[in-house]
């Protein structure tokens, strides 16, 4: 797993854009009581967590995390700092793909309790950086960067749970 530190994203090693993380929130997969929130702060603009990776051109990769629904039931996974910067939605009520671009293919499994692990998988058209995007999006009132990134006006209190990021 080439991410670092995969199950506290409140970490510095994972950079936040307009969100805040609540450490160990909630009960993940696993049974710990180590599950993070992340909540979409109260303010316009980008909506992510983030870590910055290292991979080889025309290499085949894999992002996955885990969520589980809070106020928002859309989770969103993206693949920064590749071409078209790919991305995938999911519906965590129905397990149904909202959106999706540059995916070579996507899954979601279902964990129990509420808990979903979402995968999407590429072959790395650029080589150097791939940032693993994890973040909840709102039902409505939300936009896409020319980056492939969430943007919306979050209430400072509403989001989702996360475990797990690998790469």
């Amino acid at each position: 797993n080439l991410a670092l530190y995969s199950s506290e994203f409140d970490n510095a090693a994972w950079t936040k854009s307009g969100v805040t993380i609540t450490a160990n929130s909630a009960t993940s997969p696993d049974g710990t009581t180590n599950a993070d929130k992340i909540i979409g702060a109260a303010s316009a603009g980008d909506k992510t967590t983030y870590q910055v990776k290292t991979i080889t051109i025309g290499q085949a990769f894999t992002i996955s995390a885990f969520y589980k629904k809070s106020e928002y039931k859309l989770a969103f996974l993206r693949a920064g700092g590749q071409t078209d910067s790919p991305y995938v939605i999911y519906n965590l009520d129905t397990q149904v793909v909202v959106s999706t671009s540059g995916a070579s293919s996507t899954k979601i499994e279902d964990y129990g309790n509420g808990w979903y692990r979402i995968l999407f998988t590429l072959n790395s058209a650029t080589g150097g950086n791939c940032a693993p995007n994890v973040s909840f999006i709102p039902d409505s009132g939300y936009t896409l960067s020319s980056l492939n990134v969430p943007q919306y006006t979050g209430d400072g209190t509403s989001g989702g749970f996360v475990w797990g990021c690998q790469l």
